[in-house]
């Protein structure tokens, strides 16, 4: 019964070591991506409504949002950028204006932005560890899938993905399941135990 026992907290043991290995970061370089809200300013057909932006009438106005965060311990410097061009984002509808910007931590600044047609460029800049940045972007069109365009970096691993809100259910759900197989492989433990 105790080599059983010990095994069964080897075991267990070695599943948590691998389920932290796989969700903490790596020493390496790494930003992730996603678009958060994408959402239309007008959601009528009424002609005698209009949303303008420098005097000129839009016709599907909406506002989209794109988080960049390097979730690495290290900070991505301009010079990771391959001669020096940018990490480019096509949102295949006109960007109208930048809205806004905001970064987390606020003391950390966010990397300016280059609007060109359908694409929003990126650096070559510093992009700090732990740093998420957030682009308010005022488009006009249909709502479409944020595309990376342009990946320049060498060294550092570049991934879309799930928007925050998702994730942590995704995450809630994987630790819920985790409980339930630990609390099932102990209950068979135990009640094993019981009939020697």
């Amino acid at each position: 019964m105790n080599a059983l026992f010990v095994g069964l907290v080897g075991a267990l043991l070695g599943a948590a070591a691998t389920l932290l290995a796989a969700v903490l970061p790596a020493r390496r370089l790494r930003l992730r991506w996603y678009s958060g809200h994408n959402t239309t300013l007008l959601s009528t057909t009424d002609a005698s409504l209009s949303v303008a932006y420098g005097g000129a009438a839009l016709g599907a106005p909406r506002v989209v949002e794109l988080t960049i965060t390097n979730p690495a311990r290290r900070d991505v410097l301009p010079n990771t950028f391959l001669n020096a061009n940018p990490l480019i984002f096509d949102f295949h509808i006109p960007i109208v204006a930048i809205l806004g910007k905001e970064s987390s931590p606020a003391s950390r600044a966010a990397p300016n932005v280059n609007p060109s047609g359908t694409c929003l460029e990126l650096g070559p800049d510093m992009l700090s560890a732990k740093q998420s940045i957030t682009y308010k972007l005022l488009l006009d069109g249909p709502k479409k899938d944020v595309k990376l365009l342009r990946d320049p970096f060498a060294g550092v691993n570049i991934k879309k993905q799930l928007s925050e809100g998702r994730r942590a259910t995704l995450l809630g759900v994987a630790s819920a399941a985790g409980s339930a197989v630990a609390t099932l492989v102990l209950s068979i433990v135990v009640f094993w135990t019981q009939q020697r």
